[in-house]
């Protein structure tokens, strides 16, 4: 099997994991921090009013909260994917949020050339349908920091504690 990866920004990072990982040809997704201006954890030179360790969801120093998943591009396409993003999420407005916040961007990262024109074509496509599409940043694939672990497929583990909640 070739996998790919796809990274990206849509709010809250919890409930985007949870609906991409139930895609069929999704096969992992984990959720982390990424976008940031600094380089968060790169053992360089701490930015004023920064320290120089990996962002955390209470330290994100400018970063983002970011799903990345990996897919069978023979199951599942780039472009199913991206239209998936953009039908469930607002990116002029994140769950209330403006989009200059940088916790909850709606940004999508390319880690090559055919992954960047895919993205501007989608973007382009779903603009064209009357997607508010223009607040979504494209950037070229930065650092990813995992999540602390207790962010690791939360709403999985909400649905199973729940479940087993109501066996008893």
């Amino acid at each position: 099997m070739n996998c790919e990866k796809l990274t990206f920004a849509m709010g809250c990072f919890w409930g985007p994991q949870d609906r991409f990982s139930r895609i069929p040809g999704v096969t992992g997704t984990r959720v982390g921090y990424s976008g940031g201006d600094n380089d968060s954890g790169s053992g360089g030179e701490a930015e004023e009013g920064h320290t120089d360790m990996p962002p955390t969801h209470r330290r994100l120093n400018g970063h983002s909260e970011v799903v990345e998943i990996e897919f069978d591009p023979g199951q599942v396409t780039l472009e199913e994917l991206l239209e998936h993003f953009w039908n469930t999420h607002n990116p002029s407005a994140i769950e209330g949020y403006k989009p200059e916040d940088s916790r909850y961007r709606s940004l999508l990262f390319y880690r090559n050339e055919e992954q960047q024109a895919t993205m501007e074509r989608m973007k382009q496509k779903m603009t064209d349908q009357g997607f508010s599409s223009q607040a979504t940043g494209l950037r070229a694939i930065q650092p990813f920091y995992p999540a602390e672990e207790k962010h690791q497929h939360y709403e999985k583990k909400k649905r199973q504690k729940l479940n087993d909640s109501k066996s008893y």
